[in-house]
């Protein structure tokens, strides 16, 4: 009787597990676009395209959406959950040069739902890691674009535990 009993409750909770993680707002999907790059502002040309792969990169390790897409993706089925992440690049401070530090970027990150709404509109700081930092010959702003890129992702993840 006891073992019935047990496997009616395993059945049953793995029945509801799907639905139970499905009622959250957790998205199924997100499309994450280029940042731009306000006017006037120093910024290695490849840029853009570093950030964005870094992004991608950095939002499949962290598994918080089934399928991410990328730059003028639809997905496969609308749903009025899906995200889209997108921002613009503000500024660049810190140091120019070899050992004097290390760049901090900041950027207007927007992340909204696609059928209606901003879940966040906010500027994003990051710079990297003096230890776990890895060295480019000319030490620019493709330095920082991970550490903005984790940041992101971590800005991303708070919003949807609310």
């Amino acid at each position: 009787m006891r073992a019935r009993h047990f496997l009616y409750t395993s059945l049953l909770l793995l029945a509801l597990c799907p639905l139970i993680e499905g009622s959250d707002a957790k998205s199924k999907s997100i499309e994450v676009r280029r940042f731009t790059v306000i006017e006037g502002k120093a910024f290695p040309r490849e840029f853009s395209d570093f950030l964005y792969t870094q992004l991608i990169e950095k939002l499949s390790e962290a598994r918080l959406f089934d399928v991410i897409l990328g730059e003028n993706e639809l997905p496969d089925q609308p749903d009025g959950g899906s995200l889209v992440l997108q921002g613009t690049m503000l500024e660049a401070r810190g140091a120019w040069y070899k050992g004097a530090g290390e760049k901090k970027l900041t950027a207007e990150v927007i992340l909204r739902r696609r059928s209606n709404g901003t879940v966040f509109k906010k500027p994003i700081t990051a710079g990297p890691n003096v230890w776990t930092r890895v060295s480019y010959a000319d030490e620019n702003e493709l330095w920082s674009a991970g550490a903005l890129a984790d940041r992101i992702v971590k800005e991303i993840r708070n919003s949807l535990k609310k």
